[in-house]
């Protein structure tokens, strides 16, 4: 008799579509601030379906602004969306074709508080008085979820507010 043991390869890439909301002003006017985001992808790695453990791995988010003039960033707020495959924050799901792999992004490294838009028990990072901020992204797959082999991948938006 062969066991084999079975592992998933995930080359699961969270794809980070980024949007940028810029105040507005009742004057009509435009704030002298310019913002990059970039984001490195959250990839974990081989997944095993027979482990009892939770597969965990961690990414950074990067914010960098420049302000000219009488222009500040007096608060920045990051929320994340649900994700393209699920309708929940909690769990998001990845997919490959029609499986679904649950998974979880974090703002803690305890990994305790859900990352989503402050709404059905989630929160959003805010920030004060920031130019350049590094966001840690911290997320975990359920151990014993019965998939088959396959990529399994999911786009988040990550919304910026300042």
């Amino acid at each position: 008799m062969r066991i084999k043991s079975i592992l998933i390869f995930l080359g699961v890439v969270i794809g980070i579509n980024i949007k940028l909301n810029l105040p507005s002003f009742a004057q009509g006017g435009t704030p002298n601030i310019s913002c990059s985001i970039s984001a490195t992808t959250l990839n974990f790695g081989n997944y095993d379906v027979f482990s009892f453990t939770a597969l965990t791995t961690s990414s950074t988010l990067q914010i960098n602004c420049t302000t000219q003039g009488n222009s500040t960033v007096n608060l920045l707020t990051t929320s994340l969306g649900k994700g393209n495959n699920s309708s929940t924050f909690s769990p998001r799901q990845m997919s490959n074709n029609s499986q679904l792999l649950n998974y979880d992004i974090y703002t803690d490294s305890n990994q305790t508080t859900i990352w989503g838009d402050g709404t059905s028990g989630t929160s959003t990072i805010t920030n004060s008085k920031v130019v350049s901020v590094n966001l840690p992204i911290y997320g975990t797959i359920p151990a014993r979820q019965d998939v088959t082999v396959g990529t399994y991948q999911d786009n988040v938006s990550i919304t910026v507010n300042f």
